[in-house]
């Protein structure tokens, strides 16, 4: 079974083995930024040595623009 049935499971491995994505359907992804989506991309890379380390990553913009945002928002609760 699995969550597809009894259906054959190869294309479904081979797409995550080789990271054959899209970010569909479109409608699901329309809020989504360009820069979660390119953090999503970015980790994504099937060859390890090209996928960004922890330390990396907490650098990539999405990330980066989250962190700055909640450590804003935490500045101004506390005048509240």
């Amino acid at each position: 079974g699995g969550c597809y049935g009894e259906s054959d499971h190869k294309p479904i491995i081979n797409n995550i083995t080789h990271a054959h994505y899209e970010f569909e359907p479109a409608e699901a992804w329309a809020c989504v930024s360009n820069e979660a989506k390119e953090f999503i991309t970015k980790l994504l890379v099937t060859n390890a040595s090209e996928r960004p380390t922890a330390e990396e990553a907490n650098k990539l913009p999405w990330l980066l623009n989250r962190t700055n945002q909640s450590t804003l928002l935490a500045s101004l609760n506390q005048y509240q």
